[in-house]
């Protein structure tokens, strides 16, 4: 499995420019906590939805790459920003081990599951708001350029866009995502 990341507010075919791969090994299920790595560094919260193929292949046009998933949860993403300012790839910022964390899985088929925004709280503050929407205006063309480059598998995860919340991850806090306020997942950051 891998996860196949792009920034945000970037047209589909500058997105081939920036998309990144990360490792299964960057990936960390369930409510578990983040540690964070080095105390010396800072680490910059990104946030999306990420969808889980459910095809191997490639799809014919973005008309048919809805197909190709299924499901989707919410995603949380730490950044070296060392790193990043040092000119390291996007890859090496985003994938070491369990930077990723992810929830359960949410099915498409289910008509609510879409259609009501997400809220990331830090704490007890919102750093992200994204509306299913909008966020899911381009999937399908991006996972129809992205898929004629990377082969998709099942059980990858795709995210559209990787969003910057403009804050860093500070140890002892919490962070809780809801959906119609309802909690659907949370893990500790230490």
């Amino acid at each position: 499995m891998k996860i196949i990341g792009l920034p945000l507010d970037i047209s589909p075919d500058e997105s081939l420019k920036k998309v990144f791969i990360l490792p299964d090994s960057a990936l960390q299920k369930g409510d578990r906590p983040f540690f964070i790595p080095y105390s010396d560094r800072n680490f910059r919260i990104e946030a999306g939805i990420a969808v889980k193929i459910c095809k191997v292949g490639k799809p014919a046009s973005a008309r048919f790459s809805n197909r190709y998933y299924d499901s989707w949860t919410p995603i949380v993403n730490f950044v070296d920003e060392k790193s990043e300012s040092l000119g390291f790839s996007p890859a090496f910022c985003r994938g070491f081990n369990l930077a990723s964390s992810i929830g359960e899985f949410h099915r498409f088929s289910d008509n609510e599951t879409v259609t009501h925004t997400l809220e990331f709280i830090l704490d007890g503050s919102c750093i992200l708001s994204v509306d299913p929407e909008n966020y899911f205006n381009t999937l399908d063309e991006s996972l129809y350029l992205a898929g004629h480059h990377f082969s998709l598998r099942t059980g990858d995860l795709f995210v559209p866009a990787f969003i910057d919340t403009g804050t860093n991850a500070i140890c002892d806090t919490r962070m809780e995502i809801f959906h119609d306020n309802t909690l659907i997942t949370g893990f500790n950051i230490k």
